[in-house]
């Protein structure tokens, strides 16, 4: 069974979410430090990105 975009939703969702886990352990790049409510921008960018792939599955397979 083909279930376009599947693959790539999933990803975003489970990649984003372990990459703002792991990023709490590293130290923020040195220039830019944390930035907004204490994150760093690699976790910012996985909100994004874990949004993002939450928009496509929902879009895509109408999750209710």
């Amino acid at each position: 069974m083909k279930i376009p975009g599947l693959i790539s939703s999933l990803f975003l969702i489970f990649y984003s979410f372990f990459r703002f886990v792991i990023e709490f352990f590293r130290v923020p790049d040195e220039q830019l430090g944390y930035l907004f409510f204490n994150l760093s921008m690699g976790q910012i960018m996985s909100l994004t990105f874990f949004i993002t792939g939450i928009y496509l599955m929902k879009k895509n397979y109408e999750i209710k």
